[in-house]
């Protein structure tokens, strides 16, 4: 619970609402994470959402930070490696629906995900890089033939699955 109310004093909402109704904002926190979930799990409206929010939460963040002379390091990091997530989210999202539909709670997790490494006062960002992306081998993206040498690799993998069902067809 000290987690719960670690996060939900970030959000000055929280504290005026249990100022006024006595009701503890670590429930408040709760009480809105699951009822955005029970949302975009019962309704279609599930992709919209989970795409209006990640967008809008971290985007005041972003246009702040840009506006900034010199921002700080840990702010860019974060919002490089929010938008880097993000990206990736919504590119599975978009081109792979039929691999999407049999991972169950999709949405939710995506959710949740961009709930927490969206806004930089959660510093989910930072525990995302440090812990996942910063684990990424170099050489897959610090040389320019890493990411040419991998997708040839992906290319022999197709066309040799392809000859394989080709010769199965013709037999």
């Amino acid at each position: 619970m000290d987690f719960l109310r670690r996060m939900s004093s970030k959000i000055p909402l929280f504290e005026k609402i249990e100022s006024k109704y006595k009701v503890k904002r670590e429930y408040l926190l709760l009480g809105s994470i699951l009822f955005a979930i029970v949302v975009i799990m019962s309704t279609p409206l599930g992709p919209l959402i989970t795409s209006t929010l990640g967008i809008l939460l971290p985007l005041r963040e972003t246009l702040v930070v840009l506006k900034q002379v010199n921002p700080s390091k840990d702010e860019m990091k974060h919002l490089l490696v929010f938008w880097i997530i993000f990206g990736v989210l919504t590119g599975l999202d978009s081109y792979s629906g039929s691999i999407i539909r049999f991972i169950p709670l999709f949405y939710t997790i995506k959710f949740i995900l961009l709930l927490y490494i969206g806004p930089y006062k959660f510093r989910g960002g930072k525990w995302m890089y440090d812990n996942v992306l910063s684990q990424i081998p170099e050489e897959w993206y610090v040389n320019a033939g890493g990411i040419d040498s991998a997708l040839q690799k992906a290319s022999e993998v197709v066309k040799d699955t392809a000859k394989d069902m080709e010769k199965k067809k013709t037999k």
